[in-house]
């Protein structure tokens, strides 16, 4: 009985990366090849219009073709404040990563509370944090 030797086509190795950091600051500028952040923040202290801030994320140990997405939600979850378009990026080692810088302009955060930085990664959530927005003081 003869062996059919026919080989299929190898599929693309694809290994999940991970999120090695998200950061929200004022402004992103490179030195050496190596992002540096400015005005790094963890809440806003006021309510309304902000005109521009910036999301950094850093995906690491993965190999492949991958789309990443951000999406801010109102504090009850139930409406996107603010997103951005998905990104493709491609890992083609494991020790090498890929920064991934993100800029919100002119965002509305109607009323204070608590709202949500979602990071996704083929459309899967890998990353939600809070994002206190304060009522401005008098």
């Amino acid at each position: 009985m003869a062996k059919n030797n026919t080989t299929q086509p190898a599929a693309e190795e694809k290994n999940k990366p991970i999120l090695q950091f998200s950061v929200l600051c004022d402004g992103v500028a490179k030195q050496a090849n190596k992002p540096v952040f400015i005005g790094v923040f963890s809440n806003f202290v006021r309510t309304g219009v902000i005109a521009q801030f910036f999301i950094a994320n850093r995906w690491i140990y993965g190999k492949g073709t991958f789309k990443q997405k951000i999406a801010i939600k109102d504090p009850d979850l139930q409406k996107t404040v603010a997103e951005v378009p998905e990104r493709e990026f491609v890992l083609k080692e494991e020790l090498n990563g890929a920064d991934i810088i993100n800029g919100f302009v002119n965002v509305n955060f109607e009323k204070s509370g608590v709202y949500w930085v979602e990071i996704l990664l083929d459309n899967k959530i890998v990353m939600s944090y809070p994002l206190p927005v304060y009522e401005q003081q008098k």
